[in-house]
């Protein structure tokens, strides 16, 4: 009967074992991915508007940027 025990005893410490190494997986992929998407899509648009600004500033120039309209 102990015999038993001690397998169901491993068997529940491996299962938590597993679970804790995938629950570590999944919040290092979450991590990447939103780093990714900061590097990708957030710093160049940052950059965009503030070369934008810069140009405005220093020429003194208007450059209107208008978003297209819905239809």
């Amino acid at each position: 009967m102990s015999a038993a025990k001690g397998i169901a005893g491993d068997a529940k410490s491996a299962a938590a074992g597993l679970l804790d190494e995938f629950q570590q997986t999944l919040n290092h992929l979450i991590e990447a991915l939103a780093v990714m998407i900061v590097t990708s899509c957030l710093i160049p648009i940052l950059v965009i508007l503030f070369f934008v600004w810069i140009i405005r500033t220093v020429l003194s120039v208007d450059i209107n940027i208008r978003m297209p309209k819905r239809s």
